[in-house]
């Protein structure tokens, strides 16, 4: 939805734009938001072991990058919201199932609460 909105927004505020560079200033902005959501929250209170240095590059290249490129080009071709909120759901759930993320509260979880504190 965070995508979705800001390539709603960007329309908004650029509408003569073409759709290539549409899909550059999202993925542009996304990638900053991204990183300093990584970095400073995600890589590190909740899926630490996820987050492995030397394959960051080899992942966002060829995982994230690819997909976002698709649906993003899959939007501004199609303008159809629904279908791109369905394949983010799907890759989302599929990511879930394949990587284990045990809840905060779960026994066998990491030793810390979901703002970073140590119990």
């Amino acid at each position: 939805m965070l995508v979705l909105s800001l390539w709603r927004v960007v329309a908004q505020l650029a509408p003569g734009w073409p759709a290539a560079a549409r899909i550059i200033a999202v993925i542009l902005v996304l990638s900053a938001v991204t990183s300093l959501w990584h970095t400073r929250y995600w890589d590190r209170f909740v899926a630490p072991d996820h987050n492995v240095y030397e394959w960051n590059l080899r992942k966002v290249l060829g995982a994230h990058l690819p997909f976002l490129l698709l649906a993003l080009a899959h939007l501004a071709w199609f303008d159809e919201s629904a279908m791109f909120v369905g394949a983010h759901v799907v890759a989302l759930a599929a990511s879930a199932v394949a990587m284990r993320f045990p809840p905060w509260w779960a026994a066998d979880a990491p030793a810390h609460s979901p703002l970073g504190v140590r119990e």
